[in-house]
């Protein structure tokens, strides 16, 4: 289930300067809308209730109340797909750098994401390529 949980961000293009445009964009509280892991789909009930929270360059993951991983953000929009890193700061990848791809559109947010030491994904399916875990949010509303 760790894998399950990697760091999961994304965002996307909005105009005028890309990286804060896209780390303003990726602010606030996004919820688990679905999940693919290791080339199968999970299923709703294993992501109720998770949400990822961005504050600044820093993300919380959470199992409802309860905090599951911490990370740090790291984004360069200049790439297609956009690329982004997720240092975790706790759990089973602790200290360790996941390369991803992001992209946000509206109140959507995608991202996928390879292990630590793996190449960046380049497309968001775990079908083929390296991409470990996909995620898609959307905003949570306030």
């Amino acid at each position: 289930m760790s894998t399950t949980v990697m760091l999961a961000i994304s965002l996307a293009a909005l105009g005028g300067d890309p990286p804060a445009d896209d780390l303003k964009a990726l602010q606030g509280t996004w919820e688990v809308v679905a999940m693919e892991r290791e080339k199968e789909t999970v299923p709703a009930e294993d992501f109720k209730g998770w949400t990822a929270r961005y504050e600044g360059n820093k993300v919380t993951l959470m199992d409802g109340d309860r905090v599951h991983r911490r990370g740090i953000v790291t984004l360069d929009p200049s790439r297609t797909p956009r690329s982004i890193n997720t240092w975790d700061r706790d759990g089973p990848y602790e200290d360790q750098t996941s390369p991803g791809i992001y992209e946000i559109q509206g109140d959507t947010l995608k991202l996928a994401f390879a292990k630590p030491g793996q190449e960046r994904p380049t497309a968001f399916t775990t079908k083929t390529g390296p991409a470990v875990l996909v995620v898609t949010y959307k905003r949570a509303k306030k």
